[in-house]
């Protein structure tokens, strides 16, 4: 699959007439060509790949592990028979082959839990473990959170948006901004977020404006897009 027509395959609207292959090409096994690129695109259909769910489920013992966990998660409730699996590895009740079945597992944690337990609250609609994985990984402080996780399950993360808050002001800044859309999407307080925002985005400049003016916006929202610098010819 070439880069070229991976981004045209993007969209859902393939999916009727790619998922047959898509779903042969998984069921070859980890060692497949294009299977990486297969579980990306899948991840980005969401609910459309539901047929793929049990070649997906099938993955999950792989190396591939994380990101079929991630496209079960975008598939969401169709892939609800994957659960067991998926608690399982948020649990850390063993690691996914490394190299292929029957090669070895990781003594290490595996650092796809994160993304199993989102991906289990995704399918069966449950939080607790999700929670539970993410939160204890946010108190662990800088370097050790998926804050996109946080970030989706919104509200109901509100008992670590203390742990959150703090990441708002810390040295990376891909985690900085992680911290703002996860402590806004959690407790609706904009301030802090925009605060910590307003920085990155401000050498972007124009190249927000069209996507920002798209849609309403808040006064908070209105504030962090950067200004038009003033043409020097223009009339005054």
């Amino acid at each position: 699959m070439t880069s070229r027509s991976s981004r045209r395959w993007r969209s859902a609207c393939w999916a009727p007439e790619l998922l047959p292959d898509f779903r042969k090409r998984l069921a070859e096994g980890p060692e497949a060509r294009g299977v990486a690129k297969v579980l990306q695109v899948l991840a980005l259909w969401g609910p459309v790949a539901a047929p793929a769910a049990p070649e997906l489920a099938g993955l999950l013992d792989t190396g591939h592990a994380r990101p079929a966990a991630e496209a079960l998660g975008r598939i969401g409730p169709a892939a609800a028979a994957a659960a067991d699996v998926l608690a399982g590895l948020a649990r850390g009740d063993q690691s996914p082959w490394r190299f292929g079945p029957g090669t070895e597992r990781s003594p290490k944690p595996w650092q796809g839990a994160q993304t199993a337990a989102w991906a289990h609250w995704r399918v069966t609609g449950d939080p607790e473990l999700a929670l539970r994985v993410t939160g204890a990984a946010v108190r662990a402080g800088p370097g050790r959170p998926v804050l996109r996780y946080l970030a989706d399950l919104g509200p109901l993360a509100a008992p670590y948006a203390d742990a959150v808050r703090p990441l708002l002001d810390c040295p990376g800044e891909w985690s900085r901004v992680g911290a703002a859309g996860a402590w806004w999407r959690i407790t609706g307080d904009a301030a802090p977020a925009v605060a910590t925002l307003l920085p990155e985005l401000r050498p972007l400049g124009d190249h927000l404006v069209p996507r920002w003016s798209c849609r309403p916006c808040g006064p908070w929202e209105r504030s962090a897009v950067p200004r038009r610098p003033p043409c020097p010819y223009s009339a005054r």
